[in-house]
């Protein structure tokens, strides 16, 4: 209990809260003891034993400069100090000690984080391409631009050739007459009675704009910096790493005594000067070849001087051997330069699809437009697609109540509506067949004609003329009615039926 044991007379170098929350976050290393996780730090985990949340929770476990100072100043025992003091007197002989955590950070994120950053650049030029080369979309800017035109006809608006990106939310806030009908609800039903429904679907020519309008090109650009910030400072520690492990190999070492004689040690800058001039003077008179120049003996004996030092450096460097952390950290370094040189290559693309998006739109603000621009695509499409499906809803709700006003009539009517070719409904009749007959038969209130009964009443009235016809009806044909056919009457009654 950290508690107990600042009140058992400890010393106390650090803030009890403070030092409460370094113990427990230390129990994430219960694998290291405090001088082997210090040497671990110190070398940039060359055994990669620190791996995932661990790696982030060693910021958290540096000493602040006042921490260190006031674990410097101490001089007691061991056995006065509580556990987060000492670990940090283990810290404190550390170089660069917060440079050196966030390298192997850097060394455990780059790839993963590098990953991310190309993959949004390679997005952000692949969802460009897709909105340049939309037919879809053109197609319903094109009709927009005419309805545009054709509801501001007679004003300052109307006969306009192009209108902004900014616009298109307008379309779903503008509405007729009745209040519910929106302009873009006239342009999606104007786009499916034309059989163009497939026009409205712009989210099938953009797959990616989703994914798009969660990233912008500025972020990505600043992600961008970080991983070089992060190389940069893994390219300075290796280069501090190796001075520094190169300078206890020489202080261990004897380093070459000085020359003797100027063969070993090289040519003295100032004897080679004092001889070009002694040479110069003593051939003034006798004028033969030009005399050296001073200066560039000068020159050249410096040069030599040079090549010289860096050659003795050479060769002590390369009898040096590195601890495996330095190893580990240039093979990073080497690998961390192709990985960013890619990365490099995708922003340009990217960048280059985005101004030449922005240009294609017509907006200003170059590449810094585009997030702005694909979140306005991104709603429109959406709007569509919903537009679409309130139309479909709305037609579905006039099909049931036209179902359900026809259920409501009673069935004799509902086959007068649905009988083809019907007469009109005031004049109507209920018309029957004949099985033998391809027309229709006579109208209801007509009188059947019985041709059995006809030829019965032409032979009944036939004799009842014969016997009330006068006797000089004989004598007088010519006077005489026409007799009666009972043939040509059951003909007539066959005919007529």
């Amino acid at each position: 209990n950290i508690k107990a044991e600042v009140d058992s007379g400890m010393a106390k170098l650090l803030d009890l809260t403070r030092a409460n929350n370094i113990a427990i976050s230390l129990k994430a290393f219960n694998d290291f003891t405090f001088r082997s996780l210090a040497e671990t730090i110190n070398d940039l985990d060359p055994d990669t034993k620190i791996v995932g949340e661990r790696v982030h929770f060693i910021p958290n476990l540096l000493p602040t400069p006042k921490e260190i100072a006031a674990v410097k100043k101490y001089k007691g025992d061991d056995d006065k100090l509580i556990t987060a003091e000492l670990f940090f007197r283990q810290l404190i002989s550390i170089k660069r000690i917060e440079d050196k955590v966030q390298v192997m950070r850097t060394m455990s994120t780059f790839e993963e984080q590098a990953e991310e950053v190309r993959a949004g650049f390679k997005t952000m030029q692949q969802v460009c391409a897709q909105v340049m080369n939309s037919e879809k979309l053109i197609q319903i800017l094109e009709l927009i631009l005419n309805v545009g035109n054709l509801m501001n006809e007679g004003t300052l608006d109307g006969g306009v050739e192009a209108f902004r990106f900014d616009s298109l939310p307008k379309l779903s806030q503008t509405k007729s007459a009745d209040g519910k009908t929106t302009v873009l609800d006239y342009i999606i039903k104007m786009v499916i009675e034309k059989g163009e429904r497939d026009t409205l679907f712009l989210t099938d020519e953009f797959p990616d704009m989703q994914e798009s309008c969660r990233l912008s090109i500025n972020d990505l650009k600043s992600d961008l910096n970080t991983l070089r910030n992060d190389y940069k400072l893994c390219k300075a520690e290796l280069s501090s790493l190796k001075r520094d492990q190169s300078s206890k190999k020489k202080s261990a070492s004897s380093l070459p005594k000085k020359a003797k004689d100027q063969g070993e040690a090289g040519p003295d800058p100032r004897k080679a000067l004092f001889a070009a001039i002694k040479s110069r003077g003593s051939q003034a008179d006798a004028k033969p070849k030009a005399p050296p120049d001073p200066r560039q003996a000068l020159f050249a004996a410096i040069k030599s001087k040079k090549d010289n030092t860096n050659a003795q450096e050479e060769s002590i460097e390369s009898n040096i051997t590195y601890t495996p952390g330095v190893g580990k950290l240039q093979s990073f370094v080497d690998h961390s330069k192709s990985v960013l040189s890619f990365t490099e290559q995708d922003q340009d693309a990217a960048v280059r699809a985005c101004k030449g998006l922005a240009i294609y739109c017509g907006e200003e603000g170059g590449e810094g437009s585009v997030s702005t621009l694909l979140q306005v695509l991104s709603d429109f499409a959406a709007s569509l697609e919903n537009g679409v499906k309130k139309y479909d809803e709305r037609i579905e709700r006039e099909r049931r109540a036209k179902k359900k006003q026809q259920d409501k009539m009673p069935r004799k009517n509902k086959e007068k509506e649905n009988e083809p070719n019907a007469p009109p409904k005031s004049t109507r009749q209920m018309l029957k067949a004949s099985s033998l007959q391809p027309h229709v038969g006579l109208m209801k209130n007509s009188p059947r004609r019985d041709a059995k009964n006809e030829l019965l009443n032409a032979i009944k009235d036939q004799g009842t003329e014969r016997k009330t016809r006068p006797s000089s009806a004989q004598e007088n044909p010519r006077q005489a009615p026409l007799r009666r056919d009972a043939k040509n009457e059951l003909l007539d009654a066959i005919k007529d039926r």
